[in-house]
């Protein structure tokens, strides 16, 4: 329980700090940076063993996989930043935790974890949550959409990597694959730093290390998360949570409301992932 309540503290964290830098005209690439720089560095203090290659099987699996999440992190830091500016925090939140589908689905069929009629109901209401909020006036350009859509994919794709290292990776080298999956975004991310946009200000780096504290935090825990709780009740309680928190500090300090639309798609994906944790 303490770790799935940090990963809904710092995944809700970062949604405001991406939110920050996005109306501080910062450079993104650069952040993306600094934030997985930052990452590397506390995990690698994190670290039980200072060892930094493992000439084993699992560790062989285990770089193999930090290359893939490391691919989706550096993806979808940069898509997230882009659609916090555009959609807004709440809307972002909603579709990265919808992402839930993906790895619960693939689980569903994978390792035959099988969810109960209620939770079937709950998958079923939130696919017609994406429908119905891809459906309305307000959120129907093409370029709003692809960017919710990538938040919704990458996430799922993220969270479907914590659930194979927690199938099939060794717990007792779980700090050296989350201290390689930051290692290998910093080296994604400078290398799109250096092909998109050189320029680093003070507030690249600031926004950098405050997004990379909780990201990595984000990491740390869900790995341990899904040790002990199966996909299907671990990636909706987390999901539930963070849409919850999210909009909540999003009225109360930023006093910023959904539309009709976007606030009926909520309460339905809210009712979907209730159902998903009965």
């Amino acid at each position: 329980m303490f770790y799935l309540l940090m990963a809904i503290a710092m995944h809700s964290t970062t949604m405001f700090v991406m939110k920050y830098s996005e109306n501080s005209e910062g450079n993104r690439y650069a952040t993306t940076l600094f934030n997985f720089l930052t990452g590397m560095i506390i995990s690698f203090f994190l670290m039980k063993e200072k060892v930094l290659f493992y000439s084993t099987p699992q560790g062989f699996f285990a770089m193999g996989l930090a290359v893939i999440n490391a691919i989706c992190m550096t993806s979808g830091m940069v898509v997230y930043q882009v659609t916090v500016g555009r959609n807004g925090a709440p809307l972002t939140a909603t579709f990265g935790r919808l992402g839930v589908l993906i790895p619960t689905v693939l689980s569903m069929i994978f390792f035959h974890e099988v969810p109960s009629l209620v939770q079937i109901v709950g998958l079923i209401i939130a696919i017609l949550a994406i429908i119905y909020i891809n459906g309305g006036g307000e959120t129907n350009q093409i370029e709003s959409l692809s960017l919710l859509l990538a938040v919704f994919v990458i996430s799922g794709l993220m969270d479907f990597c914590s659930k194979l290292y927690g199938v099939y990776g060794d717990a007792a080298i779980q700090d050296y694959y989350v201290f390689y999956s930051f290692l290998f975004n910093t080296l994604l991310s400078l290398g799109i730093l250096l092909a998109k946009n050189r320029t680093v200000k003070k507030k690249d780096v600031t926004n950098g290390i405050l997004l990379g504290i909780p990201n990595q935090l984000i990491t740390y825990s869900m790995v341990r998360v899904v040790l002990y709780l199966p996909a299907y009740l671990a990636f909706p309680l987390a999901s539930a949570g963070v849409i919850l928190a999210v909009n909540i500090v999003n009225f109360v300090v930023f006093r910023e409301k959904l539309s009709p639309r976007e606030l009926r798609a909520t309460l339905l994906i809210g009712i979907a992932l209730i159902l998903l944790n009965i």
